[in-house]
């Protein structure tokens, strides 16, 4: 897959270390999928998509690694180059009539947030939605985001920052009737969010 030159319309910072670019790029993509970016001189990097439309893609982009660093120092009109989408994604028509529980660390969170807003722009189609989130560095990537939400009080959200209490939290959900578990963790939590045989587990 060839790469095409995509234009940065917006950049938000997320805390201190953490900025959203959103970029011009027209096609599809399903939550949860990733795009790969090149920048000439500093390599390539793979970025997680945290919203999109056929319009645009959104992005969350930290400091982790010479690309990803380069790329946080963009702004906008500047370019960069991107391939994909890759991966298998949500399969979000399989999860329609479905209670929805998603359970993420904030610098992994874009999949979910990803396939939080495409719920909301197709209400009626999906049933309850739960959110479980603990804070890890960069702590304020998305927080912004999930504090309004929490605020609204119109989504059931969890938000923590100890680890003891994130483990806590997941190790008491367990299978429910008409219930899928979507998961964005590091590797050595997934084994904490042991959820069943009975539901769906994604994996990003």
């Amino acid at each position: 897959m060839e790469y095409t030159e995509s234009k940065i319309i917006e950049t938000v910072p997320s805390g201190k270390l953490a900025y959203f670019i959103r970029v011009k790029h027209k096609g599809e993509a399903l939550p949860g999928q990733y795009f790969k970016a090149w920048v000439p001189g500093f390599g390539e990097t793979s970025l997680s998509i945290s919203s999109s439309n056929k319009e645009y893609k959104e992005f969350l982009a930290t400091k982790k690694d010479d690309a990803l660093r380069k790329i946080f120092s963009l702004r906008q009109k500047d370019t960069v180059l991107l391939r994909g989408p890759y991966g298998h994604g949500f399969p979000m028509n399989n999860l329609k009539d479905m209670n929805l529980v998603m359970i993420g660390q904030t610098p992994f969170f874009s999949p979910l947030w990803s396939a939080f807003e495409y719920i909301k722009e197709n209400q009626g189609y999906y049933k309850r939605v739960s959110l479980i989130v603990q804070q890890t560095k960069p702590r304020k990537a998305f927080l912004e985001r999930l504090e309004k939400l929490k605020g609204e009080k119109k989504e059931d959200i969890s938000i923590t920052q100890d680890t003891s209490e994130f483990e806590k939290i997941i190790r008491l959900q367990k299978p429910a009737k008409n219930t899928v578990y979507l998961l964005s963790l590091e590797e050595n939590m997934l084994k904490e969010a042991e959820i069943g045989r009975a539901s769906c587990r994604e994996r990003v």
